[in-house]
Protein backbone atom coordinates (compact mmCIF):
# COMPACT_ATOMS: atom_id res chain seq x y z
CA UNK A 1 0.00 0.00 0.00
CA UNK A 2 1.27 3.56 -1.11
CA UNK A 3 0.73 5.69 2.48
CA UNK A 4 1.38 9.08 3.19
CA UNK A 5 2.64 10.01 6.72
CA UNK A 6 2.62 13.33 7.96
CA UNK A 7 4.67 14.46 10.64
CA UNK A 8 7.73 12.51 9.90
CA UNK A 9 10.56 14.39 10.92
CA UNK A 10 8.91 13.79 14.31
CA UNK A 11 8.70 11.24 17.12
CA UNK A 12 5.53 9.71 15.84
CA UNK A 13 5.43 10.63 12.38
CA UNK A 14 9.35 9.08 12.39
CA UNK A 15 8.01 5.60 14.28
CA UNK A 16 5.26 4.95 11.88
CA UNK A 17 7.20 6.23 8.88
CA UNK A 18 10.06 3.63 9.64
CA UNK A 19 7.37 0.66 10.75
CA UNK A 20 5.64 1.16 7.89
CA UNK A 21 8.11 0.27 5.52
CA UNK A 22 9.89 -2.24 7.51
CA UNK A 23 6.27 -3.76 6.80
CA UNK A 24 6.40 -3.61 3.10
CA UNK A 25 4.42 -0.39 2.33
CA UNK A 26 5.63 2.38 0.19
CA UNK A 27 5.28 5.07 3.16
CA UNK A 28 6.28 8.85 1.59
CA UNK A 29 7.60 11.00 4.68
CA UNK A 30 6.10 14.72 4.61
CA UNK A 31 6.93 17.45 7.32
CA UNK A 32 8.27 20.64 7.22
CA UNK A 33 11.81 19.37 6.94
CA UNK A 34 11.58 16.46 4.59
CA UNK A 35 12.26 13.39 5.09
CA UNK A 36 10.97 12.81 1.76
CA UNK A 37 8.56 15.82 1.03
CA UNK A 38 8.98 19.47 2.54
CA UNK A 39 5.61 20.60 3.29
CA UNK A 40 4.00 23.87 5.58
CA UNK A 41 0.91 22.05 6.54
CA UNK A 42 -0.13 25.53 8.08
CA UNK A 43 0.25 26.99 4.67
CA UNK A 44 -2.19 25.49 2.04
CA UNK A 45 -3.43 22.15 0.46
CA UNK A 46 -0.22 20.42 -1.04
CA UNK A 47 -1.01 21.03 -5.49
CA UNK A 48 1.80 18.44 -6.55
CA UNK A 49 0.79 15.55 -3.60
CA UNK A 50 1.32 12.15 -4.89
CA UNK A 51 -1.30 10.03 -5.45
CA UNK A 52 -1.37 7.68 -2.30
CA UNK A 53 -3.98 4.67 -0.93
CA UNK A 54 -4.07 5.94 2.51
CA UNK A 55 -2.97 8.89 4.64
CA UNK A 56 -1.28 8.85 8.05
CA UNK A 57 -1.90 12.34 9.24
CA UNK A 58 0.69 12.53 12.35
CA UNK A 59 1.51 16.20 12.24
CA UNK A 60 0.54 18.37 15.56
CA UNK A 61 1.43 21.11 17.64
CA UNK A 62 2.07 19.14 21.09
CA UNK A 63 2.85 21.60 23.82
CA UNK A 64 1.43 22.37 27.16
CA UNK A 65 -0.33 25.69 27.99
CA UNK A 66 -3.35 27.81 27.51
CA UNK A 67 -4.54 27.74 23.71
CA UNK A 68 -2.09 29.82 21.12
CA UNK A 69 -2.78 30.47 17.34
CA UNK A 70 -0.05 28.11 16.83
CA UNK A 71 -2.21 25.34 18.25
CA UNK A 72 -5.18 26.09 15.81
CA UNK A 73 -2.97 26.72 13.03
CA UNK A 74 -1.06 23.09 13.15
CA UNK A 75 -3.97 21.09 14.73
CA UNK A 76 -7.18 22.42 13.20
CA UNK A 77 -6.18 24.00 9.93
CA UNK A 78 -3.40 22.45 8.71
CA UNK A 79 -5.47 19.01 9.52
CA UNK A 80 -8.17 20.88 7.06
CA UNK A 81 -5.52 21.13 4.41
CA UNK A 82 -4.46 17.68 5.15
CA UNK A 83 -7.56 16.43 4.28
CA UNK A 84 -8.19 18.63 1.04
CA UNK A 85 -4.67 17.44 -0.38
CA UNK A 86 -5.89 13.92 -0.06
CA UNK A 87 -9.30 13.97 -0.85
CA UNK A 88 -9.73 10.30 -2.14
CA UNK A 89 -7.34 8.86 0.34
CA UNK A 90 -7.73 6.44 3.85
CA UNK A 91 -7.75 8.85 6.57
CA UNK A 92 -5.35 7.79 9.75
CA UNK A 93 -5.45 10.82 12.05
CA UNK A 94 -3.14 10.50 15.07
CA UNK A 95 -5.07 12.25 18.05
CA UNK A 96 -4.54 12.10 21.37
CA UNK A 97 -6.39 11.05 24.87
CA UNK A 98 -6.01 14.31 25.90
CA UNK A 99 -9.17 14.52 24.46
CA UNK A 100 -10.51 13.29 27.13
CA UNK A 101 -12.52 15.26 30.29
CA UNK A 102 -8.98 16.81 31.68
CA UNK A 103 -10.38 17.70 35.16
CA UNK A 104 -11.14 13.78 36.26
CA UNK A 105 -9.71 10.80 36.96
CA UNK A 106 -10.22 8.44 33.83
CA UNK A 107 -10.72 4.82 34.92
CA UNK A 108 -11.46 2.51 31.43
CA UNK A 109 -12.70 5.20 29.67
CA UNK A 110 -14.15 4.53 26.44
CA UNK A 111 -13.94 6.07 22.72
CA UNK A 112 -17.72 7.30 23.87
CA UNK A 113 -17.01 9.71 26.58
CA UNK A 114 -18.26 13.46 26.06
CA UNK A 115 -15.84 16.02 25.74
CA UNK A 116 -14.84 18.74 29.24
CA UNK A 117 -16.89 21.78 29.38
CA UNK A 118 -13.26 23.82 29.55
CA UNK A 119 -10.13 22.52 29.06
CA UNK A 120 -7.01 22.78 30.79
CA UNK A 121 -4.83 23.28 27.77
CA UNK A 122 -4.96 24.67 24.30
CA UNK A 123 -3.33 21.21 23.17
CA UNK A 124 -6.54 18.57 24.00
CA UNK A 125 -8.88 21.36 22.59
CA UNK A 126 -7.26 21.94 19.55
CA UNK A 127 -6.78 17.99 19.00
CA UNK A 128 -10.85 17.53 20.03
CA UNK A 129 -11.06 20.11 17.06
CA UNK A 130 -9.63 18.53 14.83
CA UNK A 131 -11.43 15.17 15.12
CA UNK A 132 -14.55 16.86 15.05
CA UNK A 133 -13.15 18.18 11.80
CA UNK A 134 -12.23 15.02 10.26
CA UNK A 135 -15.33 13.39 11.00
CA UNK A 136 -17.31 16.36 9.72
CA UNK A 137 -15.37 16.14 6.27
CA UNK A 138 -14.65 12.07 6.54
CA UNK A 139 -17.07 10.26 7.91
CA UNK A 140 -14.93 6.69 6.98
CA UNK A 141 -11.90 8.52 8.28
CA UNK A 142 -10.01 6.52 11.37
CA UNK A 143 -9.43 7.99 14.72
CA UNK A 144 -6.72 6.83 17.03
CA UNK A 145 -6.44 8.17 21.07
CA UNK A 146 -2.83 7.04 22.53
CA UNK A 147 -1.80 8.05 25.81
CA UNK A 148 1.53 8.95 26.94
CA UNK A 149 3.76 7.51 23.82
CA UNK A 150 7.28 6.40 24.68
CA UNK A 151 9.82 4.48 22.57
CA UNK A 152 13.50 5.17 20.91
CA UNK A 153 13.63 8.68 19.80
CA UNK A 154 10.74 10.04 22.05
CA UNK A 155 11.35 13.96 22.27
CA UNK A 156 8.52 14.92 24.70
CA UNK A 157 7.75 11.87 27.56
CA UNK A 158 11.22 11.31 28.54
CA UNK A 159 12.60 14.27 28.68
CA UNK A 160 9.71 16.33 30.63
CA UNK A 161 10.47 13.28 32.86
CA UNK A 162 14.60 13.59 33.86
CA UNK A 163 13.61 17.60 33.78
CA UNK A 164 12.09 16.70 37.26
CA UNK A 165 15.33 15.32 39.20
CA UNK A 166 16.68 17.56 41.34
CA UNK A 167 20.11 16.37 43.61
CA UNK A 168 19.79 13.24 42.48
CA UNK A 169 16.03 12.60 43.26
CA UNK A 170 12.83 12.40 40.73
CA UNK A 171 10.34 14.71 41.57
CA UNK A 172 6.92 13.68 41.13
CA UNK A 173 3.25 14.35 41.79
CA UNK A 174 0.62 12.87 43.69
CA UNK A 175 1.73 9.57 45.66
CA UNK A 176 2.21 7.10 43.00
CA UNK A 177 -0.90 4.77 43.57
CA UNK A 178 -2.72 5.97 40.27
CA UNK A 179 -2.91 3.72 37.20
CA UNK A 180 -2.18 4.83 33.79
CA UNK A 181 -2.29 3.87 30.10
CA UNK A 182 0.48 4.17 28.25
CA UNK A 183 1.65 4.02 24.76
CA UNK A 184 4.48 2.25 23.65
CA UNK A 185 5.50 3.44 19.55
CA UNK A 186 5.66 -0.39 18.64
CA UNK A 187 2.13 -1.12 19.59
CA UNK A 188 1.26 2.32 18.23
CA UNK A 189 2.48 1.24 14.56
CA UNK A 190 1.16 -2.00 14.78
CA UNK A 191 -2.63 -0.56 15.67
CA UNK A 192 -1.89 1.95 12.33
CA UNK A 193 -0.71 -1.55 10.14
CA UNK A 194 -4.36 -3.12 11.72
CA UNK A 195 -5.92 0.12 10.59
CA UNK A 196 -4.99 0.17 7.49
CA UNK A 197 -5.34 -3.47 6.71
CA UNK A 198 -9.32 -3.16 8.45
CA UNK A 199 -10.55 -0.76 5.36
CA UNK A 200 -14.27 -1.19 6.52
CA UNK A 201 -13.08 -0.36 10.10
CA UNK A 202 -13.90 3.96 10.60
CA UNK A 203 -14.80 6.06 14.15
CA UNK A 204 -12.48 6.78 17.17
CA UNK A 205 -10.01 3.85 18.67
CA UNK A 206 -8.68 4.11 22.03
CA UNK A 207 -4.50 2.32 21.57
CA UNK A 208 -1.94 1.87 24.55
CA UNK A 209 -0.49 -0.71 26.31
CA UNK A 210 -1.88 -3.61 27.59
CA UNK A 211 -1.30 -3.46 31.39
CA UNK A 212 -1.81 -0.32 33.40
CA UNK A 213 0.74 0.09 36.06
CA UNK A 214 0.95 2.58 38.56
CA UNK A 215 2.94 5.66 38.07
CA UNK A 216 5.08 4.92 40.77
CA UNK A 217 5.98 1.17 39.12
CA UNK A 218 6.78 2.87 35.46
CA UNK A 219 8.81 5.80 37.21
CA UNK A 220 10.82 3.13 39.14
CA UNK A 221 11.30 0.67 36.37
CA UNK A 222 12.30 3.86 34.57
CA UNK A 223 14.53 5.31 36.68
CA UNK A 224 16.29 1.05 36.95
CA UNK A 225 16.79 1.11 33.06
CA UNK A 226 18.65 4.39 33.14
CA UNK A 227 21.08 3.39 35.96
CA UNK A 228 19.99 6.49 38.10
CA UNK A 229 19.44 6.55 41.43
CA UNK A 230 15.91 5.04 42.63
CA UNK A 231 14.76 7.73 44.78
CA UNK A 232 11.44 9.38 44.79
CA UNK A 233 10.38 12.34 45.94
CA UNK A 234 6.12 12.90 46.23
CA UNK A 235 4.85 16.36 46.01
CA UNK A 236 1.19 16.43 47.51
CA UNK A 237 -1.58 16.88 44.35
CA UNK A 238 -3.23 19.69 46.28
CA UNK A 239 -0.04 21.69 47.28
CA UNK A 240 1.08 20.71 43.24
CA UNK A 241 -2.18 22.10 41.77
CA UNK A 242 -1.64 25.48 43.91
CA UNK A 243 2.21 25.53 42.38
CA UNK A 244 0.67 25.06 39.10
CA UNK A 245 -2.03 27.36 39.13
CA UNK A 246 0.36 30.20 39.57
CA UNK A 247 2.76 28.73 36.87
CA UNK A 248 -0.47 28.35 34.39
CA UNK A 249 -1.00 32.29 35.48
CA UNK A 250 2.73 33.34 35.04
CA UNK A 251 3.53 31.54 31.61
CA UNK A 252 1.23 34.03 29.57
CA UNK A 253 1.86 32.73 25.92
CA UNK A 254 4.79 30.17 26.95
CA UNK A 255 4.77 26.54 28.37
CA UNK A 256 4.51 26.30 31.87
CA UNK A 257 7.21 24.55 34.09
CA UNK A 258 4.29 22.90 35.92
CA UNK A 259 0.79 23.02 34.64
CA UNK A 260 -2.80 22.08 36.19
CA UNK A 261 -3.06 19.93 33.13
CA UNK A 262 0.72 17.97 33.96
CA UNK A 263 -0.47 17.65 37.95
CA UNK A 264 -3.76 16.10 36.77
CA UNK A 265 -1.69 13.53 34.03
CA UNK A 266 0.59 12.26 36.89
CA UNK A 267 -1.71 12.19 40.24
CA UNK A 268 -5.11 10.92 38.50
CA UNK A 269 -5.97 7.18 36.89
CA UNK A 270 -5.59 7.69 33.69
CA UNK A 271 -6.63 4.32 31.71
CA UNK A 272 -8.33 3.41 28.34
CA UNK A 273 -10.12 0.73 27.83
CA UNK A 274 -9.09 -0.89 24.04
CA UNK A 275 -11.96 -3.35 23.54
CA UNK A 276 -13.05 -1.27 20.51
CA UNK A 277 -9.72 -1.66 19.11
CA UNK A 278 -9.15 -5.09 19.58
CA UNK A 279 -12.68 -6.07 18.04
CA UNK A 280 -13.00 -4.05 15.09
CA UNK A 281 -9.26 -3.52 14.10
CA UNK A 282 -8.42 -7.21 15.38
CA UNK A 283 -4.78 -5.36 16.88
CA UNK A 284 -3.82 -6.89 20.35
CA UNK A 285 -1.04 -4.92 21.93
CA UNK A 286 2.03 -6.39 22.66
CA UNK A 287 4.31 -4.53 24.68
CA UNK A 288 4.13 -3.78 28.19
CA UNK A 289 5.96 -1.00 29.84
CA UNK A 290 8.44 -3.47 31.43
CA UNK A 291 9.47 -5.16 28.45
CA UNK A 292 9.80 -1.79 26.15
CA UNK A 293 11.77 0.17 28.26
CA UNK A 294 14.14 -2.22 29.07
CA UNK A 295 14.53 -3.60 25.47
CA UNK A 296 15.69 -0.01 24.57
CA UNK A 297 17.48 0.86 28.28
CA UNK A 298 20.47 1.74 25.66
CA UNK A 299 18.63 3.87 23.56
CA UNK A 300 16.94 5.62 27.06
CA UNK A 301 20.47 6.53 27.84
CA UNK A 302 21.72 7.91 25.29
CA UNK A 303 18.44 10.35 25.03
CA UNK A 304 18.79 10.97 28.65
CA UNK A 305 22.33 12.22 27.89
CA UNK A 306 21.24 14.58 25.48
Amino acid sequence: MKVAVTGASGFVGGSVLRGLRKRGHEAIGFSRNGPDVSWDITGEPLSDAPAVDAVVHCAALVRDGRLQPAHSAVNIEGTRNVLATFPHARIVHMSSASVYDQWVPKNLVGEDAPAPYRWLNGYGETKRAAEDLVFQLRPDAVVLRPHAIYGPGDTTLLPRILRARVAGRQLAVGDGSNRVTLTSSANLVDAVVATLRCSQAFGAFNIGDPDTPTVAEVLEHLLACLGLPAGITWIPRKLAWRIATVSDRLAGNREPLLSRYAVNQMSLNFTLNLNRARRALKWEPQDTYREALTCHSDNLVLQALR
